[in-house]
């Protein structure tokens, strides 16, 4: 089984056999979810607003939890000297940047009927928006070193530094 993922021929292949059930399953998740969120009901408080806390939510987790794989990929393609860590920054950064900007865009969209503005600046917000900075800077050092070898360096020493904002995020 592990011979599928490590010979590029055979996980083409694999890959090709399994995107179409892969889609089905996830259109299928989706127009589930869709139907649930529309069927939830509102909140007493907040009325129908509490739904952005359906998209809102599973985004910051997810921003959070991209940059704490890339933490640990970033130690060890330090560490062991294994490639396969850079690469995987490079791949996970764009991703975890858009998570972010959901969660933030989504947040605003929630703090404005709740709070009566779009952004209050406390901890956990603006430690949320440097997170987008830090992904932004990491998409922006990858390309910016013309030594790619230096440049996945001082990506993956830059990312491990700010991991120190993960746990403010979690904890504020």
């Amino acid at each position: 089984m592990l011979k599928i993922f490590i010979n590029p021929n055979k996980f083409n292949n694999f890959s090709s056999f399994i995107l179409m059930p892969l889609a089905i399953l996830f259109a299928i998740t989706l127009a589930t979810g869709l139907i649930f969120v529309s069927l939830s009901p509102d909140d007493y408080q907040q009325g129908s607003t509490v739904k952005i806390m359906y998209v809102h939510v599973p985004s910051a987790w997810l921003a959070m939890m991209i940059f704490s794989i890339m933490t640990i990929y970033s130690i060890v393609a330090l560490a062991f000297k294994i490639p396969f860590g850079f690469i995987i920054n490079s791949a996970l950064a764009p991703v975890g940047a858009t998570f972010t900007l959901i969660c933030l865009t989504t947040g605003s969209l929630w703090g404005k009927p709740m709070w009566g503005t779009w952004w209050v600046w406390d901890a956990r917000l603006t430690s949320v928006f440097l997170l987008f900075i830090a992904y932004l800077l990491i998409i922006f050092f990858r390309r910016a070193f013309s030594n790619l070898e230096v440049g996945e360096k001082i990506t993956a020493i830059f990312v491990i530094v700010c991991s120190v904002n993960v746990p403010i995020i979690k904890f504020s």
